[in-house]
């Protein structure tokens, strides 16, 4: 530690103008009687769930105990038998793995040298030159347009049963007469 009368030197000779003058606030805060009121009700309420005062209802719970029946017991039955089986049973035998790696005879390597050597060659041989593709659309002239509107305009009238106009017919029979008949015969 340092010397005491040291200490009471140094604050002797402090100037107290190169102090910062400070406000004091209060940190802690008292709880006003709201507070006070909610935290004692929840306190209470707290110590009379505890108690159980509240819970009378329990008592009263009884609880149904459904037995099952025989098929639902020899199942049970069944898949215990089974799991005991499965323990019962012995252990595997220790079996010494052997890797195989077979690599492929020369005729393969061959006939694979040849393939890649053909596939080399096709793509050197057929390079093909870039081509600009234009789309050309003829558009159809006024005569068209105007037949297509009349064929439009006419499937319409058909399909909306447009009024036909009046029309007399006129019965031409150019069948000819008996006489005409039997002279042709006579010829």
């Amino acid at each position: 530690m340092a010397n005491p009368s040291a200490v009471l030197a140094d604050i002797s000779d402090f100037d107290r103008d190169k102090m910062n003058h400070v406000k004091v606030t209060e940190k802690l805060v008292l709880p006003n009687s709201e507070q006070l009121k909610s935290e004692r009700k929840e306190t209470q309420l707290r110590s009379e769930i505890e108690q159980g005062l509240q819970l009378n209802h329990v008592a009263k719970v009884e609880e149904k105990v459904v037995l099952p029946d025989a098929s639902v017991i020899a199942q049970e039955k069944q898949e215990h038998e089974l799991h005991e089986g499965i323990k019962r049973r012995p252990k595997l035998n220790h079996v010494d793995v052997e890797v195989r790696n077979s690599l492929p005879g020369a005729e393969a390597i061959a006939q694979e040298k040849q393939e890649l050597q053909l596939r080399s060659e096709i793509e050197k041989v057929h390079k093909l030159n870039p081509v600009d593709t234009k789309v050309r659309i003829s558009m159809p002239d006024a005569g068209d347009i105007l037949q297509e509107r009349r064929e439009q305009q006419l499937r319409e009238e058909i399909t909306k049963g447009a009024p036909l106009r009046r029309v007399e017919t006129k019965v031409r029979d150019s069948l000819p007469d008996a006489e005409t008949i039997a002279a042709e015969k006579a010829c």
